[in-house]
């Protein structure tokens, strides 16, 4: 009986169809990691919105904790323990063979016995450096809430003014409805659906400048235990530093640092718009926009959209549609100079904070769902995290060729908006994905064995 020769192509068919389904193995389980992700994620978010938000201001005052620690421990000039005691190092003069006192401090040496070698003098130091910096916090913190409770407790004494200004609002706009329906010759029926129609805009609109500054007094108030635990996270983090540096702090760092130094003076700037426009709530609204900042480009718009109802209600106001007119071009003009011309040249040209902007898009809307206000605040800095690491594992493994190495390449590439690079290096990741060389040589000859036996 004739025997058929095995097929010269059957074993590369093989291969490829392990090769596919191996690919398909490796989809499967990111899905289900990331389905088991968004479920702590979102499950574990009262636990984990005040860690990362601590891990946050960690992030941003260590360097500033640590140099007050190098200057109360005396490893700066004046190279005093805390700039005014004895001397942190002391040598024997080389003549004399006495102690003398050296302000040069690559020439000191420590001596055995001295206060170099005394832990309770570094505890001091240390515990001196996170004092200020918890005091300096504590009082920032303060001015803020401060400040938006102060501004919503006014909103609601003035409640009055509002309340005529609704009034006038409907007035004006039920004599301009009887004009166009003269003009036009509208029935009496439309003109009483039209004025019905702009009673209940008004009215909603009442109702939601009501509910929002209910809803910044509660919030304010509700947050003392919040803050309590972030602090306690503050404190504990900066006494004994975790491990954790390297290129994900250092991003996270400077994103936070360029942000804040952009939010604040674009609040200042709305601050003293709402000035000039004799507002009484100045203040309130460049803090609502110092906050609302963070959250990339639709923060801003948010922050700009909050006082158009508060402006149009303003009784006091001889004119409020054209001081909300004017107050609406002053804040786009200074978004448009604040958040796409210094912004972009100080966070997007930085080529280590490069980030697509659907993909910030997607983290704020992501994290909004999960987390909420402060979810979209922290998406960004997440992102910078996770760019930071997938960077810090190249570095690791730059000398190799393995797995991790090229999984972080496909992700940083693809968080980076360029895609011809991800797509290589995700297939070079997922061909690294392969079986053993002697499991594949065993299914390669069991399958020519089954095809000479047929």
């Amino acid at each position: 009986m004739l025997q058929r020769r095995p097929d010269a192509s059957a074993p590369d068919a093989l291969t490829a169809v392990t090769k596919s389904l191996q690919k398909v193995a490796v989809f499967l389980l990111l899905l289900v990691a990331l389905v088991c992700g968004h479920i702590l994620l979102f499950h574990l978010r009262s636990v984990l919105v005040p860690f990362v938000l601590s891990a946050l201001v960690i992030c941003a005052v260590e360097p500033t904790v640590n140099g007050l620690y190098n200057l109360f421990s005396g490893r700066t000039p004046p190279y005093r323990w805390f700039c005014c005691c004895c001397h942190r190092r002391r040598r024997k003069d080389a003549y004399f063979g006495e102690e003398s006192e050296d302000p040069d401090r690559d020439a000191l040496e420590p001596l055995s016995g001295s206060s170099d070698e005394d832990p309770l003098c570094e505890g001091a130091a240390r515990c001196a450096s996170v004092s200020i910096a918890i005091c300096l916090i504590l009082l920032v913190v303060t001015l803020l809430a401060g400040s938006l409770l102060a501004g919503a407790l006014h909103l609601r004494e003035s409640w009055s003014s509002y309340s005529s200004g609704a009034e006038n609002l409907v007035a004006m706009l039920q004599s301009i409805t009887r004009r166009l329906s003269l003009r036009l010759q509208l029935g009496q029926q439309t003109d009483s659906h039209l004025n019905g129609f702009y009673s209940y805009l008004l009215d909603k609109g009442q109702a939601l400048v009501s509910a929002v500054v209910e809803e910044i007094i509660s919030d304010v108030s509700s947050c003392v235990v919040s803050l309590v635990i972030i602090l306690l996270y503050v404190i504990f983090g900066l006494l004994n530093p975790l491990p954790i540096g390297g290129n994900v702090s250092n991003l996270v760092r400077s994103y936070l640092w360029k942000k804040t130094l952009v939010s604040l003076f674009y609040g200042f700037s709305v601050s003293a718009l709402f000035l000039l426009l004799n507002n009484d709530l100045a203040i309130f609204f460049g803090i609502v926009s110092f906050f609302f900042n963070y959250v990339p480009e639709v923060g801003t718009i948010i922050a700009i959209m909050i006082p158009m109802p508060i402006i149009l209600l303003d009784g006091r106001l001889p004119s409020p549609a054209m001081t909300l007119l004017k107050a609406t071009v002053g804040q786009l003009a200074m978004k448009i100079v604040f958040n796409n011309i210094i912004e972009t040249s100080l966070i997007q040209s930085d080529a280590e904070m490069k980030v697509h902007p659907v993909w910030v898009l997607l983290a704020i809307n992501y994290f909004g769902f999960i987390w909420g206000p402060v979810g979209m605040i922290i998406s960004v800095p997440i992102l910078s995290v996770l760019k930071g690491a997938a960077v810090s594992a190249i570095e690791l493994d730059a000398d190799k060729d393995d797995v991790t190495k090229a999984w972080a390449e496909s992700f940083l590439a693809c968080l980076e908006g360029r895609p011809q690079k991800a797509r290589e290096k995700f297939e070079q990741a997922i061909g690294s994905f392969s079986l053993p060389q002697s499991m594949e040589e065993e299914k390669l000859r069991n399958f020519g064995e089954s095809a000479s036996a047929a």
